[in-house]
């Protein structure tokens, strides 16, 4: 399906997408093994875990390859990709990205908004690149070269080269090093980028700005980086429209254009209880879940301060593990943390919206919301954690009676899915159980 999409920038300018295709969502998955791709990269899919590709996923790698011809002539058009969290987006640029660059000798660069996500990336990419000569520079300070020690040039015999970058490792890399040879700007996490503390975008702007593409020699050797967007939330109006040269800009989306797409395997609940009650209302969610399920639980908490005494409380029970994240913890702790997590030895992780975004968890069954949110894109991200490629998923929500209506009318008016709530009964009999526990234990972790 293709039709014309428009938006509204900011500043009132319309903005147009040239293309708008939809992916039908009810599709099936097509396996790896047949898809055109070169055997080493086919390879290194499979063994980092990919059997089937998504069909986001194969759409955005099918158009790339057709736009893509050997030497290109015209300015590529940009890609803005929208689709629900779980769906694969990152291989969506990573592989086509990666034939590129093995046919080229040439650079890309992804830009995250988190130390945590560029971790995520860049590990994936290294595995997908194994047995190729194209190398991963993150800007870390242990990487195998530090920043200023690298140049990347069309003249060198020097392999391709994939940068994945915060916005603050991104100024470093402007002021210190050549990027001239960028091939693909990749944003990942495209509305949190865009909305945040955006002194990153002068400097990169401007180096977007130095080119010469007057003569055909400049042209072939310098040419304009294709640059693609992703997100969940692309909402009416996206920040970048305004901050970034767009041209002739395709859309992907998961199945019709919404502002606000939830996976559709997601089962999502609502427990309404008073504050008092909420930490042993959290115990027993993460019981009743683990009962039944052997997946893993991932909560949300606004507040560091009651985060740390949570995951104290939910670790004193006999039959549960937690442990935590937040931005408070040394980067070194949030990496054994989060690796913890990632290797099962943990039925729950409690942490802040740091973790909302872009993190793939594999084994989430479960989203709690301690806090509920009122924000429908923070709830989108949250919940999003979970339904992790073809997986199904739960997400309760705790909520106070005086917020209950509010919370409601969010998912009612900017998600359409107060339909979709189920509202989880709290037994008696195991409530007061566990209030007798919490206020046994509560003293013991103040």
């Amino acid at each position: 399906m293709i039709q014309n999409v428009i938006m509204k920038s900011v500043e009132s300018r319309v903005f147009e997408f040239a293309c708008h295709l939809v992916v039908d969502p009810k599709r099936e998955s097509i396996p790896i093994s047949s898809v055109d791709l070169d055997s080493t990269l086919k390879s290194n899919l499979i063994l980092s875990g990919f059997s089937l590709l998504y069909p986001m996923q194969f759409d955005v790698i099918e158009y790339m390859d057709k736009i893509s011809p050997k030497i290109r002539l015209q300015r590529a058009k940009d890609i803005c990709i929208c689709s629900p969290t779980g769906t694969g987006k990152t291989l969506c640029y990573a592989v086509p990205m990666i034939r590129s660059l093995m046919k080229e000798r040439r650079s890309a660069l992804i830009i995250v908004p988190t130390f945590t996500l560029c971790s995520q990336i860049s590990l994936l990419i290294r595995q997908l690149c194994t047995g190729l000569d194209i190398s991963i520079d993150t800007g870390d300070s242990d990487h195998h070269q530090s920043y200023k020690n690298i140049r990347v040039s069309h003249t060198s015999n020097k392999s391709s080269e994939i940068y994945v970058l915060t916005p603050k490792k991104l100024k470093q890399y402007i002021i210190n090093k050549s990027l001239s040879n960028v091939e693909y700007i990749v944003f990942d996490e495209a509305d949190k980028l865009f909305t945040r503390n955006n002194d990153w975008l002068a400097p990169l702007k401007q180096y977007l700005g130095t080119w010469d593409t007057s003569c055909i020699k400049n042209w072939l050797s310098n040419r304009i980086p294709q640059q693609m967007f992703l997100s969940a939330t692309l909402k009416d109006d996206p920040d970048f429209v305004c901050e970034m040269d767009i041209f002739q800009p395709v859309l992907f989306t998961y199945g019709e254009p919404a502002r606000f797409t939830i996976h559709p395997r997601l089962v999502e609940n609502v427990v309404i209880c008073e504050p008092r009650y909420k930490p042993a209302v959290l115990v027993h969610v993460c019981l009743e879940f683990k009962s039944n399920s052997d997946r893993q639980i991932l909560c949300f908490i606004n507040n560091v301060d009651v985060l740390k005494r949570l995951n104290k409380l939910v670790s004193s029970h006999e039959r549960l593990t937690s442990t935590s994240y937040h931005q408070n913890q040394a980067n070194e702790q949030k990496k054994r943390n989060l690796q913890r997590f990632k290797q099962e030895r943990s039925d729950v992780l409690i942490t802040t919206d740091q973790l909302a975004r872009g993190i793939d968890l594999s084994n989430v069954g479960l989203v709690i919301n301690y806090d509920a949110p009122f924000d429908p894109e923070i709830y989108l991200h949250r919940v999003g954690r979970t339904c992790r490629g073809d997986n199904k998923g739960c997400a309760a929500t705790i909520v106070e009676h005086d917020q209950h209506e509010k919370f409601m009318k969010m998912m009612n008016t900017s998600i359409n899915r107060s339909k979709n709530m189920k509202e989880i009964g709290l037994d008696s009999t195991d409530l007061k159980y566990l209030m007798e526990w919490y206020q046994t234990v509560i003293s013991t972790i103040e």
